[in-house]
């Protein structure tokens, strides 16, 4: 007996508006925070972040035909990884 089978059958999945919304607001909120380091920093570093999440969600899909959790999770780190060393780059020199 799953105690939340119903709620996991009848949960919809996000829908590419829903994805599109919460990547525009990630990216509205980095920007923000890095804007006193500069305008430069505070667009490249949170686009070069999408572009990599981006190429590994299209890499990932292709190579498996969709998504797991693990390769979510991968992607989310290295997004951030990303993210965080294009700011530590931009905002060091």
């Amino acid at each position: 007996h799953r105690p939340f089978k119903a709620l996991l059958d009848t949960t919809p999945k996000p829908t590419d508006n829903d994805v599109w919304l919460t990547v525009g607001i990630g990216f509205a909120i980095a920007f923000v925070l890095l804007l006193g380091k500069g305008f430069f920093v505070a667009l490249l570093a949170p686009a070069v972040a999408l572009l990599s999440a981006w190429f590994a969600s299209r890499w990932i899909a292709e190579r498996i035909g969709g998504y797991t959790g693990d390769t979510l999770g991968a992607v989310q780190q290295k997004t951030e990884t990303t993210f965080l060393i294009v700011a530590a780059l931009m905002i060091g020199s």
